[in-house]
């Protein structure tokens, strides 16, 4: 699990409830990660709801955030 850590620089929500966050991170490039299908399962949907809260609630207040991935390709991972 990599942990990666920067400033929410945008957020998009997209068709089929995929949620987009791009983030500058600490060496000034930008990546972009995933919430796939946010309306998806019903059992993980406040889940879901709540790491898109602390993501708008971060970018709101240009505080920094720590993201863990298991995913290490750079425009696929997923939050």
């Amino acid at each position: 699990m990599t942990t990666i850590r920067g400033f929410v620089q945008r957020l998009e929500v997209g068709r089929a409830g995929l949620v987009t966050v791009s983030v500058r991170l600490d060496d000034q490039s930008v990546q972009n990660f995933q919430i796939p299908d946010m309306d998806a399962d019903p059992e993980r949907f406040n889940e879901r709801l709540s790491k898109f809260g602390i993501l708008r609630d971060a970018m709101t207040r240009a505080e920094p955030v720590e993201i863990e991935t298991d995913d290490k390709e750079i425009g696929r991972a997923h939050v």
